[in-house]
């Protein structure tokens, strides 16, 4: 009885080693992806992200996208005759709908969580455009001045606040007229941004009204704002400046 119980823990523990050996690596070399029709191994991520093309089809070789029937494909880049020009990652999604000689081609990257979109017809095809989503945040009339706080009708994700993804329309009336800027909405201590107009009264004067501002996923903050007119100092070029709209682009 010692004896096999001698043989069982040698044998576990040549086991073990063996599995160590290879732990945390992808083992490719004793236990090789599944390919050729032949079984294997496959790591858990990569398992997921084939997992979401069961219901497409692969995308062989170098693909003319006016020859694809309508469907839902996945691939690489290197699969496409024609590509977006801020496309920076490999694996694509390709969504094509229409009829006849019409076609929308829709392209998705996981990667850079970006879609652009391209049509077909008669045989001519647009450039590829970047399908973006504005969201509605505010929408009526307060002062553009020092403490004002607009809080947003819809919290914007953190994920996608703390990064690129997301711009933030800001649209405002002055004694000039309307006026609007883009400011993103993750830009470390870049936190202004400057108006520019002409006094409409006389005596005409360049003016330039620079805004201090806070910005969360959830508010805008006004913190101070300074004027200049022709040159110099001035509170006057932001009286009566408004903020009517702010929008979300993603």
């Amino acid at each position: 009885m010692d004896t096999n119980i001698e043989k069982i823990q040698k044998e576990l523990a040549w086991c073990k080693e063996q599995i160590n050996k290879h732990n945390g690596a992808l083992g490719f070399d004793i236990h090789p992806y599944p390919r050729g029709g032949l079984p294997g191994f496959m790591p858990y991520d990569d398992y997921m992200f084939v997992k979401k093309f069961e219901k497409r089809t692969k995308m062989d070789g170098k693909i003319n996208l006016s020859t694809l029937s309508p469907g839902l494909y996945y691939g690489t880049r290197d699969n496409l005759n024609t590509l977006p020009p801020d496309l920076m990652t490999n694996n694509i999604l390709i969504d094509i709908t229409g009829a006849n000689d019409h076609r929308i081609v829709v392209l998705t990257s996981q990667g850079q969580a970006k879609q652009w979109y391209m049509t077909w017809s008669g045989g001519i095809a647009s450039n590829w455009k970047l399908r973006v989503a504005e969201l509605r945040l505010f929408r009526g009339q307060v002062s553009l001045k020092a403490g004002t706080k607009i809080s947003f009708t819809q919290t914007i994700p953190i994920n996608d606040n703390n990064s690129s993804m997301t711009l933030y329309d800001i649209v405002g009336v002055s004694p000039s007229g309307l006026w609007s800027v883009k400011i993103p909405s993750f830009n470390g201590d870049l936190n202004a941004f400057v108006i520019s107009g002409v006094k409409t009264e006389e005596p005409y004067q360049n003016t330039a009204t620079k805004v201090k501002y806070r910005l969360t996923n959830e508010s805008f903050t006004v913190d101070s704002i300074s004027g200049v007119v022709n040159g110099s100092l001035n509170s006057d070029p932001y009286t009566g400046m408004t903020i009517i709209a702010i929008d979300a682009i993603q």
